[in-house]
């Protein structure tokens, strides 16, 4: 089904088959064939509609909203009262695209964002009977801050309104989105208070806001933001800092933050003080060759080689790199991967919800080896699902909620196993560069093997792993060892 499907081969007779197929999986490729098709068939697109599993109908919906603005509309605004959160949230997403010029659209928008932080979560109807959004007493501000930022796409002026509600939010990832809205709608004010946030995720949202918006007119902004220790942040200010006027603020700011962070001696620092080098190498010059040589022996010898070549170009040296690395943690041994292949990890989420993991150290000893140390010693307790990608996987286990806050040393890369529904693997940016973060595989994503380690399997809780939403808590993991 598959390979019909990327070859645009399918036939009537294949997808009713596929449509009625009992492993949704199938069923999910039929329905991005039936959106994919020159001209949608009605009858097969409202039957995919009707698709007992929030996967098809999510899929059905992704390949509609690709097609010209308005031939979606009509199905995006009915999602929007799906029964599934999911693809609720994904067809409030999908609104700007699908109903550019539909005021129906802008009236649901602006309808759900006024629902945020309300004390009664009695429904309410939106612009026509057809769609209802219901908000939910536990996760109503998931729904209102999609339509915020989905609202700032279609009428900013009218975002720029309930801004305010969503900046004052309690929540970081209301305020996260709110800046995420305020860029959208050019909203200076709202960008420069929250860029001052006392939670490094907002503000980073703010800076890459604001980067577009302003330039370098938010300098000050960049600058400050060096000061802080989320590496996500550091890699936004040092990028935004490109072509700056004030060469001489620049290097002392990207310095000192390279010492702070450099002396945290963490090897998933990587990004942040590659992106803080870059930077050194557009607004620095000769003077500053002093203060970057000892860098040519740091720990990493991606930096360490970086350091060099940038000391080299000013002063006209040949300076060779010669890093000193870190010391290993211990290697598991044969006792250690015996336990590991009879040990359960039981994952509580704060909502109640509960998922179990089998590990596999039979493919990946040393990453299956690290999981179990880390939750043994509550490393992933009180984190964050910070990514939710629909129909693809959810991401967790970053102390900052982001992509690049993870645990301090990188680890080795064991690809092997196939990234199939339920697969847990390790989240990397390149090769051998995992970092504690794991994520887990909505689909089977096929396309990923060969790429990522996968370390562990759903066994139990697969539906809890499909109804996870963006700002899960993962409360604690308990292990289960013979």
């Amino acid at each position: 089904m598959q390979a019909l499907v990327a070859a645009g081969a399918t036939d009537r007779a294949t997808l009713e088959a596929a449509l009625s197929h009992p492993d949704e999986q199938v069923r999910r490729l039929a329905a991005a064939a039936v959106a994919g098709a020159s001209v949608p068939e009605p009858a097969l697109v409202g039957r995919t509609l009707r698709d007992d599993s929030p996967m098809v109908r999510l899929e059905l919906l992704r390949g509609l909203s690709r097609r010209a603005a308005g031939t979606a509309c009509e199905p995006v605004l009915k999602a929007t009262a799906d029964r599934d959160r999911g693809v609720a949230l994904f067809a409030i997403d999908l609104v700007p695209a699908s109903c550019r010029d539909d005021s129906r659209a802008r009236a649901l928008l602006a309808r759900v964002a006024g629902t945020l932080g309300a004390a009664d979560p009695a429904g309410w109807s939106g612009p026509s009977p057809s769609y209802v959004w219901r908000p939910n007493p536990h996760t109503n501000w998931r729904a209102p801050a999609h339509a915020l930022v989905a609202l700032a796409r279609l009428d900013p002026e009218q975002a720029r309104k309930v801004l305010p509600r969503f900046e004052r939010h309690p929540s970081w990832l209301v305020r996260m989105y709110a800046a995420r809205a305020a860029g959208l709608a050019d909203a200076s004010d709202s960008l420069q208070r929250l860029a001052e946030d006392v939670h490094d995720n907002v503000r980073e949202a703010a800076v890459a806001a604001l980067r577009e918006r302003r330039g370098h007119a938010a300098d000050a902004v960049f600058l400050g933001a060096l000061t802080r220790n989320d590496y996500q942040l550091l890699i936004t200010a040092s990028r935004a800092l490109e072509g700056t006027p004030d060469r001489e603020a620049a290097s002392r700011a990207l310095l000192g933050a390279l010492d702070r962070i450099s002396a945290q001696r963490r090897e998933t620092s990587r990004d942040p003080r590659k992106a803080i080098l870059d930077r050194l190498a557009e607004v620095g010059g000769a003077d500053l060759a002093g203060r970057l040589r000892p860098y040519a022996r740091d720990f990493d010898p991606v930096i360490a080689g970086q350091a060099a070549r940038l000391v080299s170009r000013w002063t006209g040296e040949t300076v060779a790199a010669a890093p000193d690395p870190l010391p290993r943690a211990p290697l598991p041994d044969a006792q250690d991967l015996a336990r590991l292949a009879a040990t359960r990890a039981e994952v509580f989420l704060a909502d109640g919800g509960r998922f179990v993991l089998r590990l596999l150290p039979d493919v990946a000893p040393l990453n299956a080896f690290r999981f179990a140390r880390l939750a043994e010693s509550g490393y992933y307790d009180g984190l964050t699902v910070h990514r939710v990608e629909p129909n693809f996987v959810i991401q967790g286990g970053s102390p900052g909620a982001n992509e690049y806050m993870g645990d301090g040393p990188y680890s080795r890369d064991e690809v092997g196993r196939s990234n199939l529904r339920g697969t847990v693997g390790l989240s990397t940016r390149g090769r051998d560069t995992g970092d504690a973060q794991f994520y887990v595989n909505l689909v089977d994503n096929l396309r990923l093997d060969g790429t990522y380690t996968v370390f562990a399997e759903v066994i139990e809780g697969m539906d809890v792993m499909d109804g996870i939403l963006e700002g899960d808590i993962i409360e604690r993991v308990a292990l289960s060892r013979p």
